[in-house]
Parts: C-alpha cells; sequence; structure tokens
C-alpha cells in the first residue's frame, strides 16, 4: 500500500511507522540497489506524514504533541538532506514549512491555558519558523524556498485564534501585518505583501480580543486596508 494511502485510509502513527521502516530499507546494506530508490522516501513523503498529523490531531489536550511531532519531522527532513545532498530530494519546500506553520497554529487555536506560554507558546514558534524561512532564503535565495502570503496568514492566524484570551495577542498579529506591508515596499515584493485575509484576520483579532480601544484599532485598520486598495492594490480589496 502507498504512504499516501496508509495516511489517509489508516492512521497518521501508521503511516509515520511506514516512514521509518521506508528509512530502515533505504540505509539497509541487503535491499537490493534497484529497490532503494523506490522505498528511499523524500520530500513529499514526509509531508504525507506531517500533513497527516495534523489533520488528525483529535483534541486540545493533543494539539501541541502533534506540532511537536511535525516539527521533529521537519528536523529529522534537514538532518537527512544536511547528510546526504543533493543526492537526495528531502530538503524542505514551501508546503513543509507551511504544514509546520499551520501545526502551531492549530495548537495555538486548540489549547485551553497558555500553559506552553512565554518564548515557546505555539503562536512564537510559528513565528520562530517563518523568521528562519525568511532568514535562510535572503542567505541563498537561489537555492532556498520563499516565503509567501500563506505562510505569513498561517502565523497571524495563530496570533488570532488567542486573542480572546491572551493579551498582547492582536498586538503581535498587527505587528506582523506592518512588517509585511514594510517587506512588500522596500522590497518590492508583492508575494510577501498582505492581502484581504492578512487584514481581515487581524480585524478581527482586534473585534475578539475585548483589550482596550480594540474597536478603534480595527477601525483605523478597515480604513488602512481600504486606502491600499484605493491606490491600486487589488490584493487587499475589503470584502
Amino acid at each position: 500500500m502507498k504512504l499516501s494511502s496508509v495516511a489517509k485510509k489508516e492512521s497518521a502513527k501508521q503511516a509515520q511507522d511506514m516512514l521509518e521502516q521506508m528509512e530502515e530499507l533505504s540505509q539497509s546494506k541487503t535491499t537490493d540497489l534497484k529497490d532503494i530508490s523506490i522505498v528511499k522516501p523524500d520530500c513529499a513523503s514526509y509531508n504525507i506524514v506531517m500533513d497527516a498529523w495534523i489533520k488528525e490531531s483529535p483534541s486540545s489536550s493533543s494539539t501541541h504533541n502533534v506540532a511537536q511531532k511535525v516539527q521533529d519531522l521537519f528536523h529529522e527532513m534537514e538532518t537527512i538532506h544536511e547528510r546526504e545532498g543533493a543526492n537526495r530530494n528531502i530538503k524542505p519546500d514551501d508546503v513543509t514549512y507551511g504544514i509546520l506553520i499551520d501545526a502551531w497554529a492549530k495548537s495555538a487555536a486548540n489549547s485551553q491555558h497558555d500553559k506552553h506560554g512565554g518564548g515557546h507558546a505555539p503562536p512564537t514558534r510559528a513565528e520562530e519558523v517563518l523568521k528562519s524561512m525568511y532568514e535562510i532564503y535572503h542567505a541563498n535565495p537561489y537555492n532556498s524556498t520563499k516565503p509567501n502570503v500563506r505562510h505569513f496568514n498561517a502565523v497571524l492566524n495563530s496570533w488570532a485564534n488567542i486573542s480572546h484570551r491572551k493579551r498582547g495577542a492582536s498586538t503581535r498579529a498587527e505587528r506582523l501585518l506592518k512588517r509585511m506591508e514594510q517587506m512588500a515596499q522596500e522590497e518590492n515584493d508583492a508575494d510577501v505583501g498582505p492581502d484581504s485575509r492578512s487584514y481581515n484576520i487581524v480585524i478581527h483579532s482586534w473585534a475578539n480580543s475585548g483589550e482596550k480601544r480594540s474597536a478603534e484599532k480595527a477601525e483605523k485598520l478597515l480604513y488602512r486596508m481600504e486606502r491600499a486598495y484605493i491606490s491600486g492594490n487589488q490584493r487587499v480589496k475589503p470584502n
């Protein structure tokens, strides 16, 4: 049975068990050389298992553990890539980063308490992944995965998801939104610039926060969004 079929029809754990078996076979000296390319997992293989974990996550008590499992698989990909280089197509791609960010965002959304707070809070972890992705790309833009608005929106969402219970979460979301605006302008790069969804996420974050002057801040964001659209930015058309 294919790995993708196991991930869809069975469970994330069974998919990961199969992935580990494939890794063992690919490293085994007794495996026929003609079979190694068949069983050797690549980036898509790891993406399938990582995605299976975040889709399966059943309860708020397990989402942090799931995010950590996804993080561990990501690190495993990086380790193998460092060891095998171009001999193996396992370098994390934009899908991999998106899944990892989504895993921490989902952990933030489903966590009932800020027991993973501080520097290791799920939204912080999601933002750290995005920051690392951005730094790696700028260090080597011709051989790295470029972050785009979807990655940024996932991090915005992770902060918005806890704005009703975590003071300062909306501020963190708006700070990242402003950074997106600055990067799009300074680097002339629309891929990292906010779209309508970006603004809506932060507007709703303020609306749900219950913080002082939150309604005023939401209105200012809407006005900023409308000005950008009137200036010709079709990506931020208010809806």
